[in-house]
C-alpha cells in the first residue's frame, strides 16, 4: 500500500490532541459539518462535565443524501456546483431544519438519516429521543463493540491516546471507545441540540483499498494484520472495568 492508503489518522488525532489548550475536547471527522451553536450546547452542559471527569458527551451523527449527482470527481463540475450550493442552503445547520429532513422517505432527496455506515456503528446513540429531547440525557448502555460516537471529552492525563498501530480505513475510532466506555468507565452523555452531519465526497484511496476485492480470492479484503493483533492484545492485557456501560439487552456483538 502507499503511504496515503495507510493515512496516519489516529497519529494525527493524537498531534491534534496534545496541542490543544483547552480543558474539553471533541473530536469529529474532516467530512462531517458540525451544527449551528453546537459550542454553546456544549457548554450548557458544564456542570455535568465539570462534576464527573469521566463523563463524556456523543454528538449524534446524521449523513445527508444529496439531489445532485453523486459522481464526485474533479472532472464533474456539475456536480461539484451544485453540491457547494446545498451546503449553502439545504445542509441542516439547525435541529429545526434537521427535522423535516430526517422525516422525508429516502427517495426524495435531499434528505437526512441517522447513523452512519449501519446501525452497529451510531446504533447505541438515543435518536428516537433526540427528536423530542430539550435536555442533557444519559447513554445507558451499548448495543455494540463497534460503537464510534463523536465525543468531547475532558482533556487530563488518564485520556488514552488514540491507537497508533491503526492507520488507513477502518477501525481507528471504536477501539479508542470501547477503551474508554469498557476499560476506563466513562460515562456517556447525549447533546440536546447539538449535532454533525456527513456531508458526501469522492471516495479516498484508502477506502478504496479496504473494499476493493483481491484479485486471487475475489473477497473484500481484510484489514491489515496489525488490527487483529493490536485486538487480541487489548482484549488480553487491559482488564475491563467492574463498572463499564453495561451492555444492552438487544446487543448485536460480544462486549
Amino acid at each position: 500500500n502507499s503511504p496515503m492508503e495507510r493515512y496516519p489518522v489516529n497519529l494525527l488525532r493524537n498531534v491534534a490532541i496534545r496541542a490543544a489548550t483547552t480543558t474539553h475536547i471533541m473530536y469529529t471527522d474532516s467530512d462531517f459539518l458540525i451544527s449551528d451553536g453546537l459550542h454553546d450546547d456544549l457548554m450548557a452542559m458544564a456542570p455535568i462535565l465539570a462534576k464527573d471527569p469521566l463523563a463524556a458527551v456523543v454528538v449524534p451523527a446524521f449523513v445527508y443524501h444529496t439531489a445532485c449527482p453523486e459522481r464526485f470527481t474533479s472532472e464533474n463540475k456539475e456536480a461539484l456546483q451544485c453540491l457547494a450550493q446545498e451546503w449553502k442552503t439545504g445542509v441542516p445547520q439547525k435541529k429545526k431544519d434537521l427535522l423535516p429532513l430526517w422525516d422525508k422517505p429516502r427517495n426524495i432527496k435531499p434528505n437526512v438519516k441517522d447513523g452512519f455506515h449501519g446501525a452497529e456503528f451510531h446504533g447505541s446513540t438515543l435518536y428516537d429521543e433526540f427528536k423530542n429531547q430539550t435536555d442533557p440525557l444519559r447513554i445507558p448502555c451499548i448495543s455494540d463493540s463497534l460503537y464510534e460516537p463523536y465525543l468531547a471529552v475532558r482533556l487530563c492525563r488518564d485520556l488514552p491516546e488514540f491507537p497508533q498501530v491503526f492507520r488507513g480505513y477502518g477501525w481507528n475510532k471504536n477501539v479508542w471507545i470501547m477503551w474508554l466506555t469498557q476499560k476506563r468507565n466513562y460515562r456517556l452523555w447525549q447533546t440536546p441540540q447539538g449535532f454533525v452531519v456527513h456531508i458526501p465526497h469522492k471516495v479516498s484511496a484508502s477506502w478504496r483499498t479496504m473494499k476493493k476485492p483481491n484479485e486471487t480470492t475475489g473477497k473484500i479484503q481484510k484489514p491489515p494484520p496489525e488490527h487483529d493483533l493490536y485486538l487480541k492484545w487489548f482484549k488480553r492485557n487491559v482488564p475491563k472495568h467492574p463498572d463499564r456501560i453495561p451492555k444492552c439487552t438487544k446487543s448485536k456483538q460480544k462486549i
